[in-house]
């Protein structure tokens, strides 16, 4: 059984497409080794090193101090993938399957992970900016850390209510409009900010959907966010190893042998097959064989 599950995960994220399940399965993976009971690894590890469970928690939360968040710049990204208890990851998930989904279908999966994922950062960012001018505005800085994908979750909720707005989901009874549902959802935090107990989080919430609305918009004029998102990954990529190769030198000619020339006019058969080609992938598509066909044939004609 155990070899299945197993199984059934690494054919999840060996997929190219499905994004969704795959940030829902990472997110259900890290929750289980952080809060899945006394037993876990993660209480094990902590038991043996005598290591305190909860320094572990905040060693990957988003500290609201900024002196704290220098020193612990990875948390503005960490912080996304905790959760505190069973509810809170069960909503936001739920909410990320149903317009996950929906924002997959119409974007695909490399758009969709990248509003989830840059999201996350851009909601810590809104949070640490907003307690910052907090805390020199009225001189009251509170103590806390922030975990939780709920901004990612919001701006996937904006984002797919911008691209679609019209578009109706069935809730019990009811068919809703997607525009209607992230309103409501948008409204709840605005009005929010009155309470204190979880103020951080609702500027969170809103700072994730002020980019999910942004993004799509970004994407039908420039699409800034996506040129800085792969131009980041090329920073990555790992380079690739030069090869040295020997060759022989090529053997002469016998003299009653006649060198055949270098470009020979190829068939009909094989000129259409080139232009095919070119009429789907474009020029750039061509091997330095069939570039070489093609312009041996030109100049026959």
């Amino acid at each position: 059984m155990i070899q299945s599950i197993w199984g059934d995960i690494k054919q999840t994220f060996n997929q190219q497409k499905n994004m969704v399940p795959k940030l829902i399965l990472a997110n259900i993976i890290i929750f289980v080794v952080l809060n899945g009971g006394t037993y876990n690894f993660t209480y094990l590890i902590c038991y043996a090193t005598h290591f305190d469970f909860n320094q572990v928690l905040h060693f990957f939360s988003l500290p609201i101090h900024i002196d704290e968040l220098i020193w612990k710049p990875w948390t503005l990204f960490t912080y996304g993938f905790l959760h505190e208890d069973f509810w809170h990851i069960f909503f936001n998930l739920m909410i990320l399957y149903i317009f996950g989904n929906i924002l997959e279908e119409y974007l695909g999966s490399k758009k969709t992970a990248t509003v989830f994922l840059v999201a996350i950062i851009v909601s810590a960012l809104f949070e640490t900016l907003a307690f910052q001018i907090l805390r020199f505005s009225f001189n009251t800085y509170p103590e806390g850390y922030t975990i939780g994908a709920s901004g990612a979750i919001m701006a996937i909720m904006a984002a797919a209510a911008t691209l679609l707005p019209d578009l109706k989901l069935r809730i019990l009874i009811i068919d809703i409009k997607l525009k209607y549902i992230f309103l409501f959802y948008f409204l709840i935090d605005l009005f929010s900010l009155t309470n204190n107990a979880n103020w951080g989080g609702h500027i969170a919430h809103l700072g994730g959907a002020i980019f999910g609305y942004w993004y799509i918009r970004d994407i039908y004029k420039k699409s800034y966010v996506d040129r800085f998102v792969a131009a980041l990954g090329k920073l990555f990529q790992p380079k690739a190893k030069m090869k040295v190769t020997h060759r022989k030198e090529p053997s002469k000619p016998s003299p009653t042998v006649a060198p055949k020339t270098r470009y020979q006019r190829p068939n009909q058969q094989e000129i259409d097959s080139i232009l095919d080609k070119i009429s789907q992938s474009g020029y750039d598509s061509l091997t330095k064989n069939e570039k070489e066909l093609l312009f041996s044939a030109g100049n026959d004609d």
